[in-house]
């Protein structure tokens, strides 16, 4: 059995961690202490940053991070694990680039070590770094979703309330769009997987009542009514 982990309560006098990724859509991050989750962090790249070098992604989620969880940080020291292995030496590196002007700085006000930590070993901001986060349903999402993942997807628990909140999602809202049961299904399987999944799509399409009243009827037009024979 898997059992979906509760978010921790921060304690301040455990050490921090701060796992990042970044991926050519998105970045994320994962806020913890003694392996447990605190708090999660993703965002879909903006078009402007699509142009950066892996490295300036990896540095952008690292600075954004810090700054979305910077009271948890300041006055602390705490871990930084990065799967870019350049970014090891950020502070011995000679300032080139206009993105290392900018962000840097911002850097100086942390008391930080950063440890490099291979992709595949990083699996929890690697797997967030690439979340369409179009909608707030992806804090719900993290707050129930399993420690493992199944090849690259974040496994969902058996949470009745959040599989129903993510049909509605990938269906229904406009991510969705009211698509068939091959699109609903191959579009949650690109984000997380649970098990049965696709038959709970199909149970929820079938009985999804916008589609039902707006999408035409295959079936056969029934004939005229006729009078029962004496």
């Amino acid at each position: 059995m898997v059992n979906a982990p509760v978010l921790k309560l921060p304690d301040f006098n455990e050490p921090v961690i701060v796992e990042t990724d970044a991926s050519g859509e998105g970045i994320g991050a994962v806020l913890q202490q003694s392996g447990h989750p605190i708090a999660y962090y993703s965002k879909k790249l903006a078009p402007r940053h699509h142009s950066l070098s892996t490295y300036e992604k990896e540095l952008l989620v690292v600075i954004q991070a810090l700054h979305k969880w910077r009271g948890y940080l300041l006055d602390k020291h705490f871990i930084i694990k990065i799967n870019h292995f350049s970014l090891k030496y950020l502070l011995e590196q000679r300032i080139s680039t206009p993105a290392q002007m900018k962000w840097l700085p911002k850097l100086m006000r942390f008391d930080y070590e950063i440890i490099y930590k291979r992709g595949i070993e990083n699996e929890a901001a690697d797997a967030l770094s690439r979340v369409d986060t179009g909608s707030q349903l992806l804090s719900m999402v993290l707050t129930s979703v399993t420690q493992l993942t199944r090849k690259g997807k974040l496994v969902v628990g058996d949470d009745p309330a959040l599989r129903l909140s993510l049909l509605t999602h990938f269906h229904g809202d406009f991510t969705g769009g009211h698509s068939g049961i091959a699109a609903t299904t191959q579009r949650i399987q690109t984000f997380c997987y649970w098990r049965k999944m696709k038959k709970q799509v199909k149970e929820f399409v079938s009985m999804c009542t916008v589609c039902q009243r707006s999408k035409h009827d295959l079936s056969a037009y029934p004939g005229l009514l006729q009078p029962l024979p004496d």
